[in-house]
This record gives structure tokens, C-alpha cells and sequence, in this order.
């Protein structure tokens, strides 16, 4: 394929259907001391494979849309919660959006989207470092109360916990959707959350 100087760039032959085979890399002197999170190569591979081309997120009538929060979010923390990819559990630094306290409420224009279909969220459960996974989640159609998801995270992981909660909705006539996330009250308590989707 072409570059912006002309030149052709031919593809390094380590990708194997879209996912990097760990046998092909980790020979390379780059990941002698890949360490991140902990993790070896091969847990962090599984887990992209896992949450990321496994998944069926991209099919999202919400990808795109441009949430508000409260507490506010800066822009390109807002846009990571639509962008149709996950953080992975192994590692917190990448991919969520980390929201100080135990409360935050998430708002989408959905205005025009008459559709029902599946409502989906992920949030990362590592209490190791006083990020912790909701334990409900409400939804609210125009400010009126809809549907409630109650979760039961671990208290210790041994290591992050994607949660993944899922309900039926039905967002005809919809303009406005609230998603109320509340966790566990302790001290420093941050709520790491990520893709917000809806499967037609």
C-alpha cells in the first residue's frame, strides 16, 4: 500500500487473522522486558482477542455519539466510552475512564434512534487500586426511571475484572437516556467505565 511519501509499505506477515501471533513476537528483542501491568505477552494477547476482536460491539447504534457526564468528563475521556473498543482488565491505563467518587451519571442523545435491542456496559473491578465496578446501574428514559442492573463485583480480584451488564431495552421515542452508575462508598473510591453500547 502507498504512504504519504510515495513509497510502498508492505505489512509485517505477524498478524494472523487480525490478531498478533505471541509465538511470532516474542522472540523480538522489543519484548525482553515487556512487563506491563505484570502481565506477559500472552495474557495481554488473550485478552485483546477476548474483549476486543471477539466482540460484537462494533454493531453499537450508540458509535460515535457524543455522551455528557456528571461529574463532567473532558472530551476525549467522553469519546472512549462510544468508540465501539474496550479497555482491557489487565490494564487500567489504557482504554477507561477513570471517574473519581462513587457516583456518576452519563447522558446520550438518542433522539431518532427508534430501536430496541440490547444495552450493554463494561466497568473494571480492581480494588487494588481503589478502582471498583458498580454495583448498579440505572437506566432513565427522559429523566424518568426505566430499568435497574445490580451487580455483585468480587471484593479482591487477584487481578482487573472486566463486568459486563446487559438488559433489554426499548428506546422508542427515547430522547434523552441517563445512566445512573453508583459503587461502593470508601475512601478514594474511583469507578473505572468504559464501552456504553446498544445491540439492535
Amino acid at each position: 500500500m502507498p504512504s504519504g511519501n510515495g513509497k510502498d509499505i508492505q505489512p509485517l506477515p505477524k498478524l494472523v487473522n487480525g490478531s498478533p501471533s505471541s509465538k511470532s513476537i516474542k522472540h523480538l528483542p522489543e519484548w525482553e522486558y515487556y512487563n506491563e501491568s505484570a502481565y506477559e505477552i500472552d495474557y495481554y494477547i488473550k485478552e485483546w482477542e477476548q474483549y476486543i476482536l471477539a466482540s460484537d460491539i462494533k454493531k453499537s447504534l450508540f458509535l460515535g455519539m457524543h455522551p455528557s457526564a456528571t461529574p463532567k468528563l473532558n472530551k476525549n475521556d467522553s469519546k472512549k466510552l462510544t468508540d465501539g473498543t474496550h479497555g482491557l482488565p489487565g490494564d487500567y491505563h489504557c482504554g477507561w475512564v477513570i471517574i473519581p467518587g462513587e457516583e456518576c451519571t452519563i447522558n446520550l442523545p438518542v433522539k431518532g434512534l427508534n430501536a430496541s435491542g440490547t444495552f450493554y456496559i463494561s466497568s473494571l473491578n480492581l480494588p487494588r487500586h481503589r478502582i471498583y465496578a458498580p454495583q448498579q446501574v440505572q437506566l432513565l428514559k427522559d429523566g424518568v426511571a426505566y430499568k435497574t442492573i445490580d451487580l455483585k463485583p468480587e471484593d479482591s480480584p487477584e487481578k482487573g475484572e472486566m463486568m459486563k451488564a446487559t438488559v433489554p431495552a426499548d428506546l422508542n421515542g427515547t430522547e434523552q437516556l441517563s445512566i445512573k452508575i453508583s459503587c461502593l462508598k470508601k475512601p478514594g473510591t474511583q469507578m473505572g467505565i468504559d464501552e456504553i453500547a446498544f445491540i439492535p
